[in-house]
This record gives structure tokens, C-alpha cells and sequence, in this order.
């Protein structure tokens, strides 16, 4: 019998031994001895089932997770040797460390971790996440004994619906954020943090009117709740990172080192990263909370000054598409107190707001008309006249108040939407327009304003950009108008447009004191490429040298500030025309000599604007004809001083070198223009450079092409001869 089973049982042996755990011990998830039967089985008396190697072609499976989390493995490096890099907040000091870091905390440094993790902030979080990087890469090089069961389904890579959230990231986060885990991002110290604020308050809040300061600061100096929300809550904590990243915003590179000890990049760097962080987490994409869409919309408002791309663009349609979900484009009739209707309508407008400006920073067109909201404008008000508990909030009669400079973009938003709105098709009916702004800012907000006050002379000073840019937009509109083609008008008139333009735009940065506002400026492209083509033809005139002086600087200031930076779709068109205008200017200049042999009257290109002046004087009586305006005969109007002074005679400030913006220049624009009547002066960069590179670099027009023509300007029912008006050259498309 022995001699019988010995073999048996040898052969029994030899090949009972399986490489795989039998399924019934898989399933219960206990050792198996790897015998048949195993010996777990044959205790339970089971049948013992051998687990089958998956087929071949289910290996890609398998491999596809490798890959995967492989991936997942160098994005976590990835992350920490970004975050490792990064020094700690500043205004952080050591001592502070100290005071908060708990004693047992201490002994973490001699942890097993590697050196150079240690000396960064938060070394328990480094070297944990550091010892789970190396676990997951050495346990998925391990060879996995423990094949899962055929009846068990593997893990989906996709995310269920409950990780909507993260999974969504990446809309807002830069790819590596989402793998930002808590503690990663410290948030500054509280001195830092009162220094923001501060900041926040001198700053941003002045200019970008959306937060109620008496609500607002007891959330951020105390922890108080905000909007009905936990101090901690999301949406709170993304408003405070958005706070914290604005107001680095507006300072200077030598003001974030003296008050922080780190360069401005750094900081900005570190604080956007918060905010991408925090918006993600306050679900930014589906939210109802106020305070997360007052975060994002003062994010992109910052960013719009330190990022070149479409990133700030962009999210702008982003925040209109959640504000229209969350109805704010109308007066909610469900709002309980003045306070929240109030919230929601500085809200909405300053998203409109922030629309325009990122049109204007890439030549674009507002996405939202003025039919798409029906919500008033916010109250002119200060701050301190209303608060939570108020049953009423009554407007300021006139003057100035917290929400002065945000009424005055209101205005100018609106007048942008009506430039291009098809009741304005001709550039009359544009001008008609500016006229009415004109007139509502001076006498709304600019004539109240004291110049010994700095901010006052900066709201002064973007008034009267917002005047001079409305009007040569009537005249030069950013948007081709298809109302007709005409040919193309070119003229020192145009140019002097666009140099009163640059000029108000020049004393917003002339002035040291509106340093801290000057974040929320727009970049004057439009203007400089107006400029710039006008004296692709005009030359050797103080016009000429005035608007030189202005061109060249703002073409240094604004060249790293445009959209996509200077090597941009926007930029490079504008450097065509700066190096074709330097050609005609440097190139072909006209000599004495030259000057001596054709008459200054007759001289297109080279027209003596201060010999004209004294004849422009004798010429000041101008009959106006029925249709002019009435308010354009006025000899006298009102000035931001509340003073009156005598007011130039008409068409004087279109030759005049120094523009007075002291006065209202809509009221010292010419009353009639027929020689521009059905003239398209739409904004149309192919047509303005076909024109560019066609330009012959000296004037076709001779004096016997003048007399032969007998040009006339007609201005009303005063016939002015060519010797005045000589200059302006028409093209000839």
C-alpha cells in the first residue's frame, strides 16, 4: 500500500503547489498556503478552487493603472520640489514659528526624511507626503502577489459624481494645484495679513468699489462671520486670498520689499496660487455664494495687471455666465434687506466694469449689452450710510462719494456699449454721444473735485481720460462699423485726438502720489496706434513734436504692459507703425531750405500750426448753423473748479500744442465737419496698415493741385480757406 500511494502521493505533491492564492481565501482575504487544497480550505472543508492567471490581453488594463499612477507619482514629486523651493510667507519671522509651532513638534526633524526637506516650513507636512511619494513608488515596483479575483471589478479611473469638484480643478488651477493637499499652502502671518488689508483698503477698495468696508472688516480683522458664513467657510477664505493677491497687485516692486522682505513676483506667485487653490475649493464654477463671486471678480480684476494672457480674458466670460446662473442681472425681488440688494448691485456692475476694461485690453467687443441687465446702478452712497440693519439707504444728493470712481466707469461702460450700437452709425451721432458724457462728468463728479487731495486729482485725471478716449473712440471706434465705405481720412485733426488722449492718460502717471491707483488703469494702445498713423504723415509741426514726446513714452510704459506682452497680435501691428512713422518723421524731414521753396500754407506734410495761431483768434466769432448744438456756442463754461472761464474759440484746440483739460474739450470740437460727412472712420488694423505700407514718403500734392481743386472747408456758414486747415490730408482709397 505504501509502495502504491508513495508515488501517488509524490506525484500528488509535485503537483499540488499553486502560484496563486485559491479564490476562496482571496475572497476572504486571508494567507493561503498555496497548496491543493490548501490547508484553510481543507480546515472549512470548502471546495478549494485554484485562481486562474487573467488572460494575456487583460494585462493592458493593468498596465494602463501602472501609467497612471506612475503619472500621479511624478506630478507629486513635481509639486514638491515646486513647493520645497518656495519660501515661506513673508512677514513669517522664525519667532513666529516658534511661538506656534507646539514643542513636540520638534523631535519631526530628526524623522527620516531627506535633509534638504527640513529646513522649509512645515516640515511634518514635507516629510510625510515625501515617505508616501517613496512608499507608492516602491510598493508599485514590487512585484503584486496578490492578483485581484476575475469576479471582482476593477477600480474606475474616472471620478464619481461626488468629486465633481476636484474634478473641475482644472479650469481654474494651474495642472499641478489640484494635488495641493491641506497645509500645503500656509497662510501668512497675521502681521502680513493686517498689512494686506490695509493695503486692500488704501488701494483696490477706493477704485474697484465691490466690498462694503463696515460688513467687511470685522470678517477679516476678527474672524466675524461674512454674508451668513463662517469665517473659515470657502467662499470667505477664497475672498480673503483674492484680498491678499490684489493688494500686491498694486505696489511696487521696492514697496514689497520693504514691507515684506520678497520680491514682488515671489509674492504674487504665492498669493495667486492661494487664490486658484481657494476658488477651486469654494467650487467657484457652480456657485450661489456672494462672497466666492466677489473673490474671483476682484481676482481677475488684479490679474488683468500681471497677466499678459487670455487667462484674465477669459474668466471674465466665466464670471458673467455664474453671475447671470445666480440672477444678478436683475433685481431680485426675494432679497430681504437694502443691504443685499445693495451687495448685488455693486456686484453685477463691477463685473460690467471689468468686462469693458478686458475688451479694451484686447480691442474686443463688451459681451454684455445694456439689454442684458435690468438691476439699478449701485446708490451713491458711502459706506458709512448704510449697514446691515438698514431699512433704507437714500442717495447723496451731488459730491463725491465711496462710489464715485465706480459710477464714473458705469458711465463710460455704458457710452462704449451706445458707440457701437446701431442707432450710431455715423460718427456725428457718435460725437453727439461723447458730448452728453461730457458734460453729465464735469457736472457730476469733476467739479467737485479739491486738487489738494491726491486721490482727487487722480479721479480728475481719469475723468478726463474717460473724455478724451470717448472721443476719439466717436471719431476712431476699436470695432469696424459697417455702415458704409468711404475712403479713408487721415488728418492732424485725428491726431490731435489721439494726443489729448495720451496727454490725460500721461498726468495720471505724473503725478507720485496716485501711485498706489494706478494699477486699474487701462493700457492706451488705442490711442498710441491712432497717434502713431497720424504721424506717418504728419511731420515738422509742434503737433508733430508734442505728440512724439508723448507717443515715445507711452510706447516704453505700455510695451511689456499690453495683452499676450510685446510679442503679442495686438503689439505688433503697433511697432509697424512706430518704426514706419519714425522713417517718415527721420527719414524725409524737411530742411530750411525746403521750407523757404513752398509756402507753410500750401505744405501739407509740414503745416506751421504756431504761425496759424494768431489767425485761428481773428476767426474766433463763428456763426454756428441750425442743426450745431446749442451748448457748442457758449462763450464761457464751467470748469472742474467750479469757476467760469472764457472758453476757446471753436476749432482752436485742434491745432492748439497744449491742451488746457482744465475745460471741457467736447465743448472746443468743431461744430461741423462736412469734409468728413459719410466718412468711415472705423478702427480696422488691415485697412490702417494697407495704408502704412502703401504711404509714399512725401506728400502727392502740389500747389498746383491745391489751386486747381480750390479746397474749401466749409464750417457752418463760415467758409475757412486752405491756408488754416491746409494740412489735413485725405487718403486716397
Amino acid at each position: 500500500m505504501n509502495m502504491e500511494s508513495s508515488p501517488a502521493s509524490t506525484h500528488a505533491s509535485d503537483g499540488a503547489h499553486i502560484k496563486l492564492a485559491c479564490q476562496a481565501c482571496q475572497k476572504k482575504k486571508i494567507k493561503c498556503d498555496r497548496h491543493f487544497p490548501c490547508g484553510q480550505c481543507s480546515r472549512s472543508s470548502l471546495a478549494c478552487v485554484p485562481s486562474q492567471r487573467k488572460p494575456r490581453t487583460r494585462h493592458a488594463g493593468k498596465r494602463a493603472v501602472d501609467s497612471e499612477l506612475r503619472s500621479r507619482i511624478s506630478k507629486l514629486e513635481s509639486l514638491v520640489e515646486t513647493l520645497s523651493g518656495e519660501v515661506g510667507v513673508p512677514g513669517t519671522s522664525s519667532n513666529d514659528q516658534e511661538d506656534e509651532e507646539p514643542e513636540d513638534a520638534k523631535p519631526q526633524i530628526d524623522s527620516p526624511t531627506p535633509p534638504k526637506v527640513s529646513k522649509f516650513l512645515g516640515t511634518p507636512f514635507w516629510a510625510t507626503l515625501t515617505n508616501e511619494v517613496q512608499a507608492l513608488r516602491e510598493a508599485l515596483e514590487g512585484e503584486d502577489e496578490e492578483e485581484e479575483s476575475p469576479e471582482s471589478e476593477p477600480t474606475p479611473l474616472v471620478a464619481r459624481p461626488t468629486d465633481a469638484a476636484s474634478s473641475a480643478d482644472l479650469l481654474i488651477c494651474p495642472p499641478g494645484s489640484i494635488f495641493v493637499m491641506p497645509g500645503a499652502l500656509p497662510e501668512p502671518s497675521v502681521d502680513t495679513q493686517s498689512q494686506l488689508y490695509n493695503i486692500f483698503l488704501a488701494n483696490i477698495d477706493p477704485v474697484f468699489k465691490l466690498l462694503h468696508r463696515p460688513t467687511v472688516l470685522p470678517f477679516l480683522n476678527f474672524g466675524d462671520d461674512y454674508l451668513g458664513l463662517n469665517a473659515q467657510a470657502p467662499p470667505n477664505r477664497a475672498l480673503k486670498a483674492a484680498i491678499w493677491f490684489a493688494s500686491v497687485t498694486s505696489l511696487r516692486d521696492e514697496d514689497c520689499y520693504g514691507r515684506f522682505g520678497a520680491a514682488r513676483s515671489d509674492l504674487l506667485a504665492q498669493f495667486r496660487r492661494h487664490c486658484d487653490v481657494a476658488l477651486a475649493q469654494a467650487e467657484f464654477i457652480n456657485t450661489s455664494d456672494l462672497a466666492t463671486l466677489q473673490a474671483a471678480v476682484l481676482y481677475v480684476a488684479a490679474a488683468r495687471q500681471t497677466d499678459p494672457s487670455r487667462r484674465p480674458w477669459t474668466l471674465t466670460a466665466l464670471i458673467i455666465r455664474v453671475a447671470q446662473g445666480m440672477g444678478l442681472q436683475h433685481e431680485d425681488p426675494n432679497t430681504t434687506t437694502p443691504y443685499e440688494r445693495e451687495q448685488r448691485r455693486r456686484l453685477w456692475h463691477q463685473i460690467r466694469v471689468l468686462d469693458a476694461f478686458s475688451s479694451i485690453d484686447r480691442g474686443t467687443e463688451i459681451l454684455l449689452p445694456l439689454t442684458a441687465f435690468t438691476i439699478p446702478p449701485p446708490t451713491n452712497v458711502n459706506d458709512d450710510d448704510f449697514d446691515l440693519r438698514s431699512t433704507v439707504i437714500t442717495p447723496r444728493e451731488e459730491g463725491l462719494s465711496d462710489m464715485t470712481f465706480t459710477s464714473m466707469c458705469n458711465k463710460a461702460t455704458n457710452l462704449n456699449i451706445a458707440l457701437l450700437s446701431p442707432g450710431h452709425d455715423t460718427w456725428q451721432r457718435r460725437f453727439e454721444t461723447t458730448q452728453a458724457f461730457s458734460k453729465d462728468i464735469n457736472e457730476k463728479y469733476l467739479r467737485f473735485c479739491d486738487r489738494s487731495r491726491p486721490y482727487d486729482r487722480f479721479l480728475h485725471a481719469v475723468g478726463h481720460s474717460m473724455i478724451a478716449s470717448s472721443i476719439l473712440r466717436a471719431v476712431r471706434p476699436m470695432q469696424k462699423l459697417t455702415g458704409s465705405v468711404p475712403p479713408r481720412v487721415d488728418s492732424p485733426f485725428v491726431l490731435q485726438l489721439a494726443v489729448n488722449t495720451l496727454k490725460a492718460g500721461e498726468m495720471i502717471y505724473e503725478d507720485p502720489e496716485a501711485e498706489g491707483w494706478r494699477w486699474i488703469f487701462w493700457v492706451q494702445w488705442h490711442a498710441l496706434a491712432v497717434a502713431l498713423a497720424g504721424l506717418c504723415s504728419v511731420r515738422d509741426t509742434e503737433l508733430a513734436r508734442t505728440a512724439w514726446a508723448l507717443v515715445d513714452k507711452s510706447y516704453d510704459r505700455n510695451s511689456s504692459a499690453v495683452a499676450d506682452t510685446r510679442n503679442g497680435m495686438l503689439w505688433r501691428p503697433i511697432e509697424k507703425l512706430y518704426k514706419k512713422a519714425q522713417t517718415f518723421r527721420d527719414g524725409t524731414a524737411s530742411t530750411p531750405a525746403s521750407d523757404s521753396n513752398s509756402p507753410p500754407t500750401k505744405n501739407l506734410a509740414g503745416l506751421d500750426i504756431a504761425n496759424r495761431q494768431g489767425s485761428l483768434d481773428a476767426r474766433s466769432s463763428i456763426q454756428l448753423n441750425n442743426g450745431a448744438a446749442p451748448h457748442l456756442a457758449q462763450t464761457s463754461i464751467e470748469s472742474t473748479h467750479g469757476l467760469h472761464q472764457t472758453a476757446k474759440p471753436a476749432c482752436q484746440w485742434l491745432i492748439e500744442p497744449s491742451v488746457d483739460f482744465s475745460l471741457d474739450p467736447v465743448n472746443n470740437m468743431p461744430t461741423d465737419m462736412s469734409a468728413f460727412n459719410n466718412a468711415d472712420m472705423s478702427w480696422d488694423w488691415d485697412r490702417i496698415m494697407e495704408d502704412v505700407s502703401n504711404m509714399p514718403t512725401s506728400i502727392g500734392f502740389s500747389d498746383a493741385d491745391l489751386i486747381s481743386q480750390d479746397i474749401n472747408y466749409n464750417f457752418g456758414n463760415m467758409n475757412i480757406p486752405p491756408d488754416i486747415h491746409g494740412g489735413w490730408t485725405f487718403g486716397t482709397q
